[in-house]
């Protein structure tokens, strides 16, 4: 046994990396027999100091001693730690980023991912807190736990069609993220997955979401309106509690459970509608929703409720039925007859409560018969009878993008409808002109919305921005264009022969420049570097250069009289 043993740790070995520690140009290999290598830490061992700066890009292939190997992998903590790294270019070629790769790194900026990459382990790039955008290539099928937490700058997220799973934490306390498409291949977000986002504005999730983890997006602060995609059946504990602004939430039709604590102090939240499959409602699920008035429910039969489910709620709760006939069973079932006013809703037109709690329906009019949520509506008076009232949302085109909203409501609900572009589109109104892409709407009579978008004329491009004064004999405004060389390169000029770096540009010079870099660095003297190096120095809220001992300000004009 123990030669088996032996024989099986000597060939596990040799599959493994037999050479440690080469370094090529600067970055350091662990290389394979199987022609592949991967990047692993200066150091002798994970914990030592990580001495990568600047920025780097790593290749798809090196050659070590004539042989060729192709670099597949971020070894776990080959980046950990550096706190000088500035940017990273990742190759094609390599398809796993091993776990805490990047983790710490609190000057990493820019990320540029190849087409490669499948797997993003556990703390990737955790507590990089300088990151303020990530675009996650096609081929990526999971994002592992806490593989982006604490990225607090990272304020654009872009999220590949590949994707299936969203690891627990995975986006936790990414305090500026405001918005996030989730691709319609999503089948799992984990718990506490974007637990603290508290910019994060309006979600739509897919249809294919079968499993949301705990507390996904608890305290959310800023969170608005929420849709869910049709195949989530729990909304589990703590999912949205403490989303303080929360003020309309369409639950996916197959949902059969909502946890425990599930909308905990979601304080504007008004109302809500509970379609007819779900059977249980968890303890404490709506405590301390203390402006909720209306619930609608769509089925038949009282699902079972846990303790303290409405507690803290407005006085007055009132329940409205959509299901025939259900009234008496309400009012007899264990925890319905004491929290709040049953009545059963008026049917306006005979319609199945999951019938548009979809998107894509036909509508019946291209025009909309809704009241926006900034115009007045008659309240339900205390003894009155509720009417029902469907809206139908869809997209002109669900190539272009999605819509979310619409269902049963009672009369004088108000509820948000959400439409959200594909990449390379852009949403332009809905049907009704108006362009809001989140709009909250009172209903008062059956209604359909339908929501135009359209392609970008180059989605890749970004436009400038625009500039101007409000007197120009007061002031003047300037752009300010900085080329900046990476590691081992150098600037050499503007695509019209001028050198000024920076360099200041007026509205009536060109529109386009183009910077021209060298492939090789910059060389000085060491009398030179000493007299002629420039720094940027921000005082007083303004930028200056010290160039040579003397304040300039971006104008060129010395400012050390005015200093002193």
């Amino acid at each position: 046994m123990n030669r088996i043993l032996t024989t099986f740790l000597v060939f596990l070995c040799s599959a493994l990396a037999w050479s440690n520690g080469i370094a090529i140009d600067g970055i350091h290999y662990l290389l394979y027999e199987n022609g592949t290598a991967s990047v692993t830490y200066t150091g002798e061992a994970p914990g030592d100091p990580n001495r990568y700066a600047g920025a780097i890009v790593i290749p798809e292939q090196i050659v070590y001693q004539g042989i060729k190997y192709r670099v597949t992998r971020i070894g776990e903590g080959a980046f950990r730690g550096c706190s000088a790294l500035r940017s990273i270019h990742i190759p094609n070629s390599v398809v796993v980023i091993e776990e805490k790769g990047f983790y710490g790194s609190t000057a990493l900026q820019s990320v540029h991912f190849g087409t490669g990459i499948q797997q993003i382990h556990a703390f990737a790039f955790a507590g990089c807190t300088a990151i303020t955008s990530v675009a996650i290539p096609k081929g990526l099928k999971r994002i592992g736990q806490s593989a982006f937490s604490d990225c607090r700058q990272l304020a654009k997220l872009s999220l590949g069609d590949s994707l299936q799973v969203i690891g627990e934490s995975a986006f936790a306390t990414c305090a500026e993220l405001r918005t996030v498409t989730f691709p319609k291949n999503l089948v799992q977000i984990g718990a506490h997955a974007f637990r603290n986002c508290i910019h994060l504005g309006n979600i739509i999730l897919p249809e294919n979401l079968r499993e949301l983890g705990e507390g996904a997006f608890r305290s959310c602060t800023n969170l608005n309106s929420v849709y869910m995609g049709g195949n989530l059946q729990v909304i589990p504990n703590l999912a949205f509690a403490e989303c303080y602004d929360l003020s309309s939430i369409a639950i996916g039709r197959y949902v059969t459970k909502i946890g425990d604590a599930a909308f905990k102090n979601c304080t504007n939240l008004k109302s809500i509608h509970l379609p007819q499959q779900i059977d249980e409602i968890g303890n404490a699920a709506f405590i301390q929703c203390r402006n909720l008035h209306t619930v609608t429910i769509g089925g038949c039969a009282p699902p079972k409720m846990g303790a303290n489910v409405f507690d803290g709620v407005k006085q007055g709760l009132q329940i409205n039925l959509l299901c025939a006939n259900a009234q008496q069973a309400f009012e007899t079932a264990k925890g319905w007859s004491n929290v709040g006013t049953i009545r059963q809703a008026e049917q306006s037109t005979s319609v199945n409560d999951t019938d548009f709690a979809q998107q894509g329906h036909k509508s019946s009019s291209s025009h909309s018969d809704v009241t926006s949520n900034n115009h007045s509506s008659s309240a339900l008076r205390q003894n009155e009878t509720p009417s029902v009232f469907t809206l139908r949302v869809k997209s002109q085109n669900e190539n272009q993008g999605l819509v979310a909203g619409g269902g049963t409501f009672a009369s004088g609900t108000k509820t948000t409808v959400l439409a959200a572009a594909r990449k390379g589109y852009r949403f332009v109104r809905w049907s009704d002109n108006e362009t809001a892409e989140a709009r909250d709407i009172i209903l008062t009579k059956d209604s359909s919305l339908t929501a135009v978008f359209e392609k970008l004329t180059n989605p890749n491009s970004s436009a400038a921005p625009s500039v101007s004064t409000n007197n120009p004999a007061w002031g003047k405004v300037y752009i300010q264009l900085w080329a900046r060389a990476e590691n081992g390169h150098s600037f050499l000029q503007w695509q019209d022969g001028s050198t000024d770096n920076p360099r200041l540009i007026k509205k009536q010079e060109a529109e386009t420049y183009v910077a021209t870099f060298s492939d090789k660095p910059v060389e000085t003297s060491k009398s030179d570097s000493m007299h002629h190096k420039s720094q940027k120095v921000h005082r007083d809220g303004n930028l200056y250069i010290m160039r040579n001992g003397k304040m300039y300000n971006i104008l060129g004009v010395n400012v050390d009289n005015e200093k002193k």
